[in-house]
């Protein structure tokens, strides 16, 4: 089940990260993040209430809340590298950080997953890493590079955090952790002088963004009290396979060999951790 949910994120993930950056091309990255996530935050919110919890923890609301912090800091900074760059290469730039970081956490933590396990994490990472490289469509600029690698920072910092919420407390840590991102992003938007809400040409894809982004959050988290967050996430961030897809199919971005055989060892490696 926990391989099965972690699948669901990256496709989640995948999706609404092409359709987030779509529509950071044509508005602020502020401002499709704070649309996105107020959208988000809206069904959340329905579907915590309808969920429930037993006894929700101070300490797990406060864990989302820094998580919220982690993730706007992440997906403001893909969106921005997104519209930038090339989605091709800066998404998987972008996951290879935020798969290594809460890999080295759960080993650090004590987890010890199995031989073929290990072996599909490692198969993973090269097949982010070989995803990441030069192709037809160029490499991304240093600047698009390291605004990638912060954004994967965030997506680590935010795994690492919401793996740690007890069940308990239902999917009210996420609620308040979407809160706190869209308080966040509404508040760089109003400093930055942007606009809060993505004019409506846009507004289409900002949505799909916010409804992905939040199924990925709670298959995530659920994924997490299934399994080990050092498998999970390296699942979750096979992400990139489905925004590459989709970059060469509706962008018509192209792909050198080298990234080809990435997106197979990804697959690959799925089936490794899976075993």
């Amino acid at each position: 089940m926990a391989v099965a949910l972690a699948l669901l994120t990256a496709l989640a993930y995948g999706v609404g990260d092409f359709s987030g950056g779509l529509a950071a091309r044509r508005a602020s990255p502020l401002t499709v993040t704070a649309t996105a996530h107020l959208v988000g935050l809206t069904g959340l919110v329905v579907v915590a209430a309808i969920v429930g919890a037993e006894a929700v923890r101070p300490s797990d609301l406060g864990r989302g809340a820094v998580a919220g912090i982690c993730g706007c800091i992440g997906v403001v900074l893909l969106y921005k590298g997104l519209a930038s760059g090339v989605m091709a290469v800066v998404s998987p730039v972008s996951a290879v950080i935020a798969a290594a970081v809460p890999v080295i956490w759960g080993l650090v933590d004590g987890e010890r997953p199995g031989v073929l396990a290990t072996a599909g994490i490692a198969v993973a990472l090269v097949a982010v890493w070989l995803v990441s490289q030069n192709g037809p469509m160029g490499r991304p600029d240093r600047s698009s590079l390291l605004v990638a690698v912060g954004s994967g920072l965030g997506f680590g910092g935010f795994f690492i955090l919401i793996s740690g919420i007890d069940e308990s407390s239902g999917l009210w840590p996420l609620a308040v952790g979407r809160l706190t991102s869209v308080a966040l992003a509404v508040g760089l938007a109003l400093f930055r002088t942007v606009p809060v809400f993505t004019p409506r040409h846009v507004l289409g894809l900002a949505m799909v963004a916010g409804v992905l982004d939040v199924t990925a959050n709670v298959s995530f988290l659920l994924a997490t009290q299934e399994g080990l967050l050092s498998i999970v996430a390296v699942i979750a961030a096979l992400y990139p396979v489905a925004t590459v897809v989709l970059a060469i199919v509706v962008t018509h971005e192209r792909l050198s060999a080298t990234q080809g055989v990435g997106l197979v060892l990804a697959g690959g490696a799925l089936v490794l951790i899976a075993v």
